[in-house]
């Protein structure tokens, strides 16, 4: 039984155990399209259009900073466009609907918040303080719960979307071929790499480019000032 659930949900830390939040974060934007799409028809096209330079965003961004990495360099340009075009995106859609644009991301920070790591931990379930050997969660009914809970709540959407059942059907069963694709390219680091590994490190990682830079250059100028003073 544990076995067909995990088949259904999801392994506890992805098919690839690499984690589950890359599948978590393309779920919430799949239930964002639904919901938009079925309640706010008009601004279906806009948020759909914006979900996927969003994504597609995230998969550019990851795959030129792992260029950068294996050419032992960072590139400061990628980082800025990256936070750039997502602040365009998100102005674009605060000024169509600042409602939707604000439960569109409330909806991706949730799924990303509750969303078990590699390690198996998330916003619920934190890993333990003073521990030299972490082995990760152990507690895997927990996790599978959560699972289960993320993939409850997409099921119920679709099957409220006022179009045909088989239709409805086909956008589950689809969504569930994809899981193990989305864990498969982010444990290969194809699509979400290695050093950026989903939509939460990619951000990260573009900020801390940007910071370091910035450091990096501070910390020239006063090496600089020291050497004109000496």
């Amino acid at each position: 039984m544990k076995k067909i659930l995990q088949l259904i949900v999801g392994y506890p830390t992805g098919f690839e155990k690499e984690g589950n939040r890359q599948w978590y974060y393309t779920l919430a934007l799949i239930m964002n399209c639904m919901l938009i799409w079925w309640l706010k028809p008009e601004l279906g096209a806009l948020f759909t259009i914006c979900a996927v330079i969003h994504f597609a965003m995230t998969v550019i961004y990851g795959l030129n900073d792992l260029v950068d990495f294996l050419a032992n360099k960072r590139c400061l340009m990628y980082s800025i466009l990256y936070f750039v075009i997502h602040l365009i995106l998100f102005i674009v859609c605060m000024i169509f609907s600042w409602q939707w644009a604000l439960i569109t991301s409330a909806v991706v920070v949730v799924a990303c918040l509750i969303a078990p790591d590699d390690m198996g931990y998330n916003i619920f379930m934190r890993p333990p303080k003073g521990y030299d050997l972490d082995c990760g969660n152990n507690n895997v009914a927990g996790i599978l719960l959560c699972h289960t809970f993320w993939l409850a709540i997409f099921i119920t959407i679709t099957l409220l979307l006022p179009i045909s059942i088989w239709i409805r059907i086909a956008i589950i069963v689809a969504c569930m071929i994809l899981h193990p694709f989305i864990d498969i390219l982010e444990g290969e680091c194809v699509d979400v790499v290695e050093i950026a590994d989903d939509v939460v490190e990619i951000s990260y990682d573009a900020f801390h480019n940007i910071v370091d830079n910035f450091k990096n250059k501070k910390k020239s100028m006063a090496d600089e000032e020291k050497k004109s003073d000496s």
